[in-house]
């Protein structure tokens, strides 16, 4: 079954009054809808070979084998979809294509909701999320610098000097493990032609970040099977 999340969120055209005051009802259909969807699209990809033996470093090697993975989409096909992975407390591997939720800032932001609820409420110990995206690195001064601030200007907006293709990857752990990392690719005629992997950027455990990069397992609403799972 599919849905048009947009379409359950209305157009944003209501006012700011008229969106504050969305019942906690509309909220959770909004959230339960999204679940259906994202659950209609997981895939079983098997499990994580010695999990049990060391569950973190497990996660690290899979997390650079799926780096490479996805590469090689990249390379083969010459785009990458969002995919969101999830690592289960014995390793057990789930997948799913999640393009529905990136259509604009309001399913993302479901999306966020969604899965921030699911891994705190579920035995999930990880989760990857591949989203293909831009980067750039434009310094104080520059006259863009202000337009992506005030949000005038999007990353996908500056001229191709001031701007980076790439894959964007985060990680995160039930223990606190976080880790951002951004690969950056170059076309020619249209198909990718060479990589440049970018830095691992590794959160300490409980230092406070906002945006994509704020911690799922943070922003769950618990339950109490949810926080036995903790």
């Amino acid at each position: 079954m599919d849905f048009n999340l947009d379409d359950l969120m209305g157009d944003g055209k209501e006012g700011k009054d008229a969106e504050a005051a969305l019942s906690a009802t509309l909220e959770s259909m909004l959230r339960a809808s999204g679940m259906m969807l994202l659950a209609s699209r997981l895939n079983s990809l098997g499990r994580i070979p010695d999990f049990d033996k060391d569950r973190l470093s497990a996660f690290r090697d899979f997390v650079e084998k799926s780096k490479t993975a996805a590469k090689n989409v990249v390379e083969q096909f010459g785009s990458h979809s969002p995919v969101l992975v999830l690592i289960g407390n014995g390793g057990d591997i789930a997948y799913a294509e999640v393009s529905p939720f990136f259509e604009s800032d309001r399913t993302k932001e479901v999306f966020s909701r969604i899965i921030s609820d699911m891994v705190v409420q579920t035995p999930t110990y990880g989760l990857i999320l591949v989203v293909e995206g831009w980067t750039t690195a434009v310094k104080d001064g520059d006259p863009d610098a202000a337009s992506l601030l005030s949000g005038e200007k999007r990353v996908s907006d500056l001229p191709d000097d001031k701007r980076d293709e790439g894959l964007s990857f985060y990680c995160e752990t039930r223990e606190g493990l976080r880790i951002s990392t951004f690969i950056s690719f170059v076309r020619s005629g249209g198909a990718v032609i060479a990589f440049k992997d970018g830095e691992d950027n590794e959160f300490a455990k409980d230092e406070e970040t906002g945006g994509r990069l704020q911690s799922f397992w943070r922003r769950g609403r618990k339950t109490a099977f949810g926080s036995a799972l903790n």
